[in-house]
């Protein structure tokens, strides 16, 4: 019978914070927001732009308003706004982009956790 040994698994652990996860999730997204650049123009990356600067604010803003702890500095509000913006045309309306991080931030994150 052939002896089977296991042991430990060769990842190292280490302590990661949100905020390196979501560099992580923002490096990761960055060859489809260039991809989107190519195929759609800069409009893609004004609507991007728009939409994180939108998602950025709503949290301040909320957090802010309930004398919150700021969480802004963790990038989890510009993974948001760049999430929201991949699944928009390119050709939809400022305004509609600020009212969808709104839900997207104050309903969606910060109301339902």
């Amino acid at each position: 019978m052939a002896d089977l040994r296991t042991s430990v698994p060769p990842q190292l652990a280490q302590a990661t914070s949100t905020t390196s996860i979501m560099l992580d999730v923002i490096i990761a997204l960055m060859p489809a927001l260039i991809m989107g650049i190519y195929v759609f123009g800069w409009r893609a990356l004004t609507v991007t732009l728009v939409s994180v600067a939108a998602c950025v604010v709503w949290e301040w803003l909320y957090r802010k308003v309930m004398k919150k702890p700021q969480m802004v500095g963790d990038f989890s509000a510009i993974v948001t706004g760049i999430l929201l913006a991949f699944v928009c045309p390119v050709t939809l309306p400022w305004w509609t982009l600020v009212i969808g991080a709104f839900f997207s931030i104050v309903v969606v994150k910060q109301l339902y956790g």
